[in-house]
């Protein structure tokens, strides 16, 4: 099946998803990218630019309890169930994968291996997102960013929610309580390095207790209570898609676009997502 859009977005990212809710334009997903649960909007990003409502937070850190927003992957959910019931995600979850045919002509493979094709005028991609079959040049390799995820002993009596290092190793320690105690750790690593000795989660237990003990908790002695779950790393590149009259590559942030006092001169196709968004937030605020 073949149609044809004047404009539509490829990307799979929270910064995607809220430029295709702030224009109207429709938007193509490929494996989205879901923020992590432990990522927050901070007091200076006004969410009512986005006409939702703002669920406030507070983390404890050892100094004291840090004030935040809503978190961004509530935000993500919020705004990519406005897209679906508006229609503006095309083929929802569906896609096995997406790329470009011809200059202007996007082909889609769906989970059930049916093939489908976009034409478009202009296709509007993102940052830095990864178009197979286009023509883009990686213009840098930025450091990956590394999650890794230990099981910490209640037995420990951490606290604090919150630990941040000014250093890219250990950038940040999140620790969640439930039926069981995580250690979330955020680093900003050279791609070519991750699997080296000195980043492995050996090495990043010790980094991990002496971290802990800047603040006055010396865990030197209970290694036992702190094991390894899980790590993740996600590649950071900057792309530049060469010469192409039908593709045109932007730079969105939406948080940078949320520090902004009031909205900013989008090129809006379609306002009725913010209209519905208004609404459903206000009803639901009623009904809950």
């Amino acid at each position: 099946m073949k149609f044809k859009l004047d404009k539509v977005i490829f990307g799979n990212d929270l910064d995607s998803i809220a430029y295709s809710f702030l224009t109207g334009i429709p938007i193509v997903c490929e494996n989205l990218q879901y923020p992590q649960s432990f990522e927050f909007f901070k007091p200076e990003h006004h969410l009512d630019l986005l006409k939702i409502t703002n669920e406030s937070n507070q983390m404890r850190t050892p100094d004291g309890v840090l004030l935040l927003n809503d978190t961004k992957q509530n935000v993500f959910k919020k705004l990519l169930f406005f897209l679906s019931l508006l229609g503006k995600i095309k083929f929802a979850n569906d896609i096995k994968f997406v790329s470009l045919s011809e200059p202007n002509v996007l082909k889609i493979c769906t989970q059930t291996n049916r093939i489908h094709e976009i034409e478009f005028d202009e296709l509007i991609i993102p940052n830095n997102t990864i178009l197979k079959d286009a023509d883009y040049e990686i213009v840098e390799h930025l450091n990956s960013r590394v999650i890794e995820r230990f099981h910490v002993g209640k037995a420990l009596g951490i606290r604090a929610e919150i630990y941040q290092n000014e250093a890219d190793f250990l950038r940040n320690v999140y620790i969640s309580f439930s039926k069981t105690t995580t250690c979330t750790i955020e680093s900003f690593l050279p791609h070519d390095k991750i699997n080296d000795l000195e980043y492995s989660f050996f090495y990043v237990k010790y980094a991990l207790i002496n971290l802990f003990r800047k603040y006055g908790l010396d865990y030197s002695d209970a290694k036992e209570f702190i094991t390894p779950k899980k790590k993740e790393v996600y590649e950071r590149k900057i792309i530049r898609y060469n010469d192409n009259e039908h593709i045109k590559q932007i730079q969105f942030s939406l948080e940078d676009y949320l520090c902004q006092p009031k909205e900013q001169n989008l090129e809006l196709q379609d306002a009725y997502q913010l209209i519905v968004a208004h609404k459903f937030s206000d009803m639901c605020t009623q009904i809950f």
